[in-house]
């Protein structure tokens, strides 16, 4: 009888993690179209499930939050050729450099309501700040982010959607993803020559 018990308690831990598997090999084979689906919609910022996030700017709070992360900022070697790099100023910035840093700091800001259409070729997204278009083809375009040139490629991978923006200073990675509990979670990270942000999670709740 002990027998019996051990060869069907075997057999119903079997059947358990080939289920498993089953799920996991089917989550992965999705669609970007059905990734897209999932993806479209308008969305709430859901502040408690959130990585800690700045006041809302100056806008009167219609802008949203930024992330409470440090921006990026050249260095210069010191010249005396005693001492190593010292961080610089905004004075020291060319207005080139000024602009892509204002680029970085505005496609981090986090907003309050956001509205997406995805579909497996291109994603909209649209917020307080206006409308903003991608092709999903995972190549390079050049975008205009306020007075910057900002180069950028929108792709899909597995189940998310992953976004590099990219300045001559800094890198902004977004990965944008619906997990299990129907969240929309946006992770964020910043390069630059001189730190590297830790990640951040930003989750929104479907209206």
């Amino acid at each position: 009888m002990t027998r019996h018990v051990k060869i069907r308690s075997c057999l119903l831990i079997a059947a358990a993690s080939l289920a498993l598997v089953w799920t996991d090999v089917h989550a992965q084979k999705a669609s970007p179209a059905d990734v897209a689906t999932a993806m479209s919609g308008t969305w709430k910022l859901n502040r408690d499930l959130s990585d800690s996030l700045s006041a809302p700017g100056r806008g009167g709070g219609r802008g949203g939050a930024l992330f409470a992360m440090a921006s990026p900022v050249a260095q210069r070697g010191g010249r005396g050729g005693g001492g190593g790099a010292s961080p610089t100023s905004s004075a020291d910035l060319t207005p080139e450099e000024l602009a892509a840093q204002a680029a970085i700091r505005q496609l981090q800001a986090v907003p309050e309501v956001i509205t997406i259409k995805a579909a497996a070729d291109s994603v909209s997204f649209s917020d307080a700040r206006g409308e903003r278009t991608y092709p999903a083809n995972g190549k390079k375009i050049t975008v205009d982010i306020g007075a910057a040139k900002v180069n950028v490629k929108t792709g899909w991978d597995k189940s998310s959607l992953k976004q590099e923006f990219s300045t001559p200073k800094a890198n902004l990675t977004q990965v944008w993803q619906v997990d299990d509990s129907n969240h929309l979670v946006l992770k964020t990270k910043v390069e630059s020559l001189t730190m590297v942000s830790r990640e951040v999670k930003t989750v929104f709740d479907k209206e």
